[in-house]
């Protein structure tokens, strides 16, 4: 996953003139102009090796919205009706062509309308860079059930992008308007490891896995702008315990389960130690995931992997919030939980939980509310 802003830019088209020329045009000159695409840094004082482009290949689409009537201001209500019921929306699918963040229409494509406001909604998805998002009506549903996945790159990972802004004048520079990304689902990691009490001395090898009770089949990210320039906040599927057993109520009250990602690398250090394991812990696991988290749930083993022998399993319940009243059961789009787990015999002790922006490392860096204005 990577680290990226796209960057719309309002081209003026003006042939043979010069720089001072393209200065001295009137502001008005940019409307009808196409709205061009490259990459670019939030902070455009960096040094272009530390500008995060979006990879070549990759594919999004962008809803275009503006206020159509000819006495609005900028706060009319944009126009948000279908094209097909007489709405001005247009909508445009574009590629990454190089290295250097510049996109190509692959359908559609965007100009600038008037002097006011316009609304620019993207989307993507960070595990399907390369294939084009499929949209229908105004939500997109996401499966959130694991099925076959066997990886944490082959869930879907949508992350949507708003930006308000207007054409403010004749040079490129002026009409720059900036879309960052932002994931739409919620990051959880746990790391395990053996309890310091030596209650349960055990090894990787003895952890059979790792899962998330409670949480949601399906989450429904808006793909629609509301008049106002606002976008529903990303909702999950709520869990409908009538649709289970008491047997498997039983055993799960909570309804479902997820089975975390391996994040096992293959690539070990000098002690043993998988590289894609968290320093000071046995294993470590994540998974893309949203709605609500009532517990997480560990299985071990005593013996081997041929003989198991006694096999355990333990179960921590997800406190309402932290000591900081930050919210545990209830995920937030954009944003990583990490759960550092003792297990000791019986029981699963917690060292630490982290609420974090879902930006560390090689993940997504985003904007505090994923709207900027220009």
């Amino acid at each position: 996953m990577k680290n990226f802003i796209i960057i719309l830019l309002g081209i003026v088209m003006l042939a043979g003139c010069t720089a001072s020329d393209e200065m001295a045009e009137p502001a008005d000159s940019v409307v009808g102009t196409p709205v061009l695409f490259t990459s670019g840094n939030e902070n455009l004082a960096v040094t272009r090796a530390a500008i995060p482009y979006m990879a070549q290949g990759s594919r999004f689409i962008c809803s275009m919205y503006y206020h159509a009537k000819n006495n609005d201001t900028d706060d009319a209500d944009f126009d948000v009706v279908d094209p097909t019921e007489g709405g001005t929306m247009t909508t445009a699918s574009l590629q990454i062509s190089n290295n250097l963040g510049n996109a190509n229409y692959l359908t559609g494509q965007f100009y600038w309308q008037n002097r006011l406001n316009h609304a620019f909604l993207a989307l993507a998805d960070n595990n399907r860079l390369n294939e084009t998002p499929v949209v229908n009506g105004k939500n997109v549903t996401y499966d959130l059930a694991r099925g076959t996945r066997q990886s944490i790159k082959e869930q879907p990972d949508p992350i949507l992008a708003l930006t308000i802004a207007k054409p403010s004048g004749s040079t490129q520079e002026g009409n720059r308007v900036r879309l960052y990304f932002k994931h739409q689902f919620a990051l959880v990691q746990v790391n395990v490891k053996s309890s310091e009490d030596n209650s349960a001395e055990i090894t990787a090898e003895q952890i059979e896995k790792v899962e998330l009770l409670g949480v949601s089949t399906e989450g429904i990210v808006s793909t629609h702008l509301h008049p106002d320039g606002t976008v529903d906040a990303t909702k999950a599927k709520d869990v409908d315990l009538d649709q289970y057993t008491d047997e498997q109520l039983a055993n799960n009250k909570w309804g479902t389960s997820f089975s975390l990602f391996d994040m096992a690398t293959g690539i070990k250090d000098e002690e043993g130690h998988d590289e894609g394991y968290a320093v000071g812990f046995l294993k470590s696991y994540n998974a893309i995931t949203f709605g609500h988290l009532w517990a997480i749930r560990v299985t071990w083993h005593e013996g081997t992997a041929d003989d198991p022998g006694v096999v355990h399993v333990s179960t921590y319940e997800v406190p309402e919030t932290n000591e900081t009243d930050v919210s545990l059961r209830t995920l937030a789009s954009g944003m990583k939980y990490v759960y550092d787990l003792e297990v000791r015999r019986g029981i699963l002790a917690v060292i630490r939980t982290q609420v974090l922006d879902w930006k560390q490392k090689e993940e997504l860096v985003y904007g505090t509310d994923g709207t900027i204005m220009n």
